[in-house]
């Protein structure tokens, strides 16, 4: 089992050596892919999943583990972390597995990465200062811009898809988390959500939304509409239900879940007709 659902989410590889999980998918542009990673193969690695015909492969082959993959805007690379705790290392790769490029390369953890809206960019957390803050990365001229200087902890952002904001979670405690927006230019935040037990949010391809997991009596996704500052349960199913992803197109949810069983898998919530699809069948149990 995991060792409680905060480390599953702030370091997300603290799996156990018994259980199969398939986690943490992110959509390609196109919307016929999502990558994801998994111990099936005994280490966490990377795969792509077909959606269509639910074919997938294996896109790393590392000794340590390489997590939280991300589809550049192109759709032809994918942007993750690796290495053991106390060195988390950022990494892009092409999506046929050739090209691993080392982006990171300093004595602290480089974690939560994803991809600035022109492919050009990265934006993570590092605790390279001390503290867990936000950093941009110029994948071209190498210059790198801090976003955030607090003293607490900030990770997990995600650019908004005009490019002006992240949205991010910050933590005070390992289990008081909210969700922040922050506009780039001026560097200047807003606290959205006041549940203390938000993790992992996405934006919705038109901006209007966020998409993001809630911890309490159990694990479930939700909708952040931010027009109107409401928060709209998507998921009320027993088992856990994490790390969700909209398609580009905004019509379906990819998420990870143990509703199947002991095991975390894939799953694909359709928004307008709310059935639920099952991707991954690493585990038998249903």
């Amino acid at each position: 089992m995991l060792c409680k659902l905060a480390a599953l989410i702030i370091t997300p590889f603290i799996l156990s050596a018994q259980n199969i999980n398939n986690m943490a998918p992110s959509w390609s542009p196109d919307g016929k892919s999502i990558a994801y990673y998994s111990n099936k193969d005994g280490n966490n690695e990377i795969y792509i999943l077909n959606t269509s015909d639910l074919g997938d492969r294996r896109i790393t082959h590392n000794e340590v583990p390489d997590v939280l993959p991300k589809f550049s805007p192109d759709g032809q690379k994918l942007v993750f972390f690796s290495g053991e705790k106390g060195d988390h290392q950022i990494f892009t790769i092409n999506i046929d597995g050739s090209n691993r490029q080392q982006i990171t390369n300093t004595e602290a953890n480089h974690e939560d990465p994803s991809w600035a809206r022109d492919g050009n960019s990265l934006i993570y957390n590092s605790d390279k200062t001390g503290n867990h803050e936000l950093y941009i990365l110029n994948l071209i001229d190498h210059s790198e811009q801090r976003l955030t200087n607090n003293t607490v902890r900030d990770f997990s952002p995600a650019m908004s898809p005009d490019g002006e904001k992240l949205v991010f979670v910050q933590s005070t405690t390992p289990d008081s988390t909210a969700l922040h927006v922050l506009d780039i230019q001026s560097q200047r935040s807003q606290k959205l959500t006041s549940q203390n037990q938000e993790y992992t949010p996405t934006w919705s391809p038109d901006g209007k939304a966020i998409y993001y997991m809630a911890r309490g009596a159990n694990n479930d996704i939700l909708r952040w509409d931010l027009d109107n500052r409401t928060s709209e349960k998507l998921t009320t199913h027993d088992a856990h239900d994490i790390f969700p992803t909209i398609s580009p197109d905004g019509e379906k949810i990819a998420f990870t879940s143990k509703r199947g069983g002991g095991n975390y898998e894939l799953y694909v919530l359709d928004l307008k007709s709310k059935s639920v699809r099952r991707l991954t069948f690493v585990s038998e149990d249903e």
